[in-house]
């Protein structure tokens, strides 16, 4: 999501995030992209300025700068708006599966009228037991396109004074690796460093850890989509390149106990001398640690950029491992004549089908979209593996021309077919939920019930 200001980073306007639209408004004293004026040119490596920025009308706002890198965090449809009317003289960073992700995206459309009319020539290599090189020819003699949303941002060779080269417009950087940017300003040319960090999302998902290596140091987070996890968090903690931003908060141990309290998601003043809930004692001015922090060791997120438009709260939710479980017993419980149907729309539930087939060893159908997505992630071997296009397995994840019905196997079998729907749920809502449906196949085994026809799965899952 764009956020507040289209996108634009307040401390370092001439960046973008997830938002690539552009005004065509042109009415006389509009600002397109109103931003709120600097107090301080922050990103300058002489400092920042004397003279503040003045607002150029009475609105207390300016127009925001051409944007000089667009940052893309994943390649979900909600992130992308804006980026097909692009062209290759803007610089798009993201990491590498997000740009394979991006490349390969297909309207729903597009991808049902594609695979209508490629039905007679995979029959026809059926019937003659043909390969796929075959079945990819003769696609492509009969002049049938795939239609890519994207396809505009490929990279594309041009002639520069006979000379080829190719021009990239989207560039892949790695995690956890400190890349320097050059913005331009009127003040002159400043630095910013970024560090891309895996949000824990989807394929691809990123954070972006933007920071001035200059005095006065400013710094900004903005996660995207992220799956907040006790893993998750961990991994930030321990990371090097996060580690200046950490506070150290001293955990006071209990008088006889020689281990830290239990529960670590009690404010830091729950840690005080006087037990839970009472806060420590303020430090002296005259402390030593009072008077430490001169070194520029430790850096200070001056904001974060807090993607909250799809927050569950601040409840507790099953974990990754307790959804996965739960989702596995269920699944067992059923007679092995079973197909299951996992509604997985879009990519995002890849921890979840690779739990499947390593517990049930066992292939996974899925249409043909979703084969080559899994086949453009290098980084995750099992990923590639699992998918099939032989629509035998149990286990179907394949989505219909509307996103739902699947393939003509689960539309057609006289086998039970259940479905799995995957919904966000607090962990009590999810224990209910997986007590009514254990208790309804309790009935269906002593033959006092039917079979459920469906079941929905904590999104933790996957």
């Amino acid at each position: 999501m764009a956020g507040l200001y289209h996108g634009h980073v307040l401390e370092f306007p001439q960046i973008r995030i997830d938002c690539f639209t552009q005004s065509t408004d042109a009415k006389p004293h509009y600002i397109p992209y109103p931003l709120p004026p600097p107090e301080d040119d922050v990103n300058s490596q002489a400092g920042p300025s004397k003279q503040k920025q003045k607002a150029p009308d009475r609105s207390g706002v300016y127009r925001a700068p051409h944007a000089q890198y667009l940052l893309l965090t994943h390649a979900h449809t909600d992130h992308l708006h804006g980026l097909s009317n692009l062209h290759n003289n803007c610089t798009i960073i993201c990491s590498e599966n997000t740009k394979a992700l991006l490349l390969n995206y297909e309207r729903r459309k597009d991808r049902a009228e594609f695979d209508q009319a490629i039905k007679p020539i995979l029959a026809q290599a059926a019937r003659e037991h043909q390969d796929e090189n075959w079945v990819h020819r003769r696609i492509k003699e009969s002049g049938i396109q795939q239609k890519k949303v994207y396809q505009g941002l490929r990279a594309k060779e041009l002639d520069r004074g006979g000379t080829p080269v190719v021009v990239d417009c989207i560039r892949t950087i790695p995690y956890n690796t400190v890349i320097p940017l050059t913005l331009s300003s009127s003040a002159g040319p400043s630095t910013v460093n970024l560090v891309m960090l895996d949000a824990n999302h989807c394929p691809g998902s990123s954070m972006f850890l933007l920071s001035s290596p200059f005095p006065p140091y400013t710094s900004v987070l903005h996660t995207g989509d992220m799956r907040a996890d006790e893993g998750f968090i961990q991994g930030l903690i321990r990371n090097p390149l996060v580690q200046p931003f950490l506070q150290s908060y001293p955990v006071k141990m209990r008088s006889g106990e020689g281990r830290i309290m239990k529960d670590m998601r009690l404010p830091p003043e729950a840690f005080g001398p006087g037990g839970p809930g009472i806060p420590p004692p303020p430090i002296p001015t005259d402390s030593f640690l009072a008077n430490r922090g001169l070194s520029g060791l430790r850096r200070r997120l001056d904001r974060i950029y807090l993607d909250t438009s799809l927050l569950v709260g601040s409840v507790d939710m099953p974990s990754r491992e307790e959804a996965i479980g739960d989702l596995i017993h269920t699944i067992n419980a059923f007679p092995s004549d079973t197909i299951f149907h996992l509604h997985c729309w879009t990519f995002g539930y890849e921890e979840a089908l690779k739990a499947l087939a390593r517990t049930f060893d066992t292939r996974i159908h899925l249409d043909r979209w979703q084969l080559q997505n899994h086949l453009l992630l290098q980084d995750d071997p099992l990923l590639q593996q699992l998918g099939t296009s032989d629509a035998s397995p149990l286990f179907h994840a394949c989505q219909g021309s509307d996103g739902v019905r699947g393939c003509g196997v689960i539309k057609h079998t006289r086998m039970r077919v259940v479905r799995v729907e995957f919904v966000e749920e607090h962990i009590v809502e999810h224990a209910l939920k997986m007590k009514d449906i254990q208790r309804q196949i309790a009935f269906a085994q002593v033959g006092e019930a039917e079979w459920p026809q469906k079941f929905v799965s904590s999104r933790r899952a996957v």
